[in-house]
């Protein structure tokens, strides 16, 4: 069944989200977001989401492409039109 049902780790969903919805902005809180300055905010959010994995024991992770860019400045270029 392992081969059939291959459980991942979603990112975003589980690492990077609030679990907001239309009453309440903000439903989850992670540690990892009181760091001061994003890289420690971001390397302390990859060392949760590993622990994480390996304790549910998912082979697997996936993620938005966004997820990995960072605060948003290569956002802008990677979507330009190539010249």
């Amino acid at each position: 069944m392992r081969e059939y049902m291959r459980v991942a780790v979603a990112y975003w969903h589980t690492l990077c989200g609030t679990g907001g919805d239309s009453v309440r902005s903000r439903h989850q809180t992670f540690p990892w977001d009181t760091a001061s300055e994003l890289e420690h905010r971001n390397l302390a959010r990859l060392d949760a989401a590993f622990e994480f994995a390996s304790k549910l024991g998912a082979s697997f992770y996936c993620f938005h492409d966004t997820d990995v860019v960072g605060d948003g400045s290569v956002f802008e270029s990677s979507n330009a039109s190539p010249r």
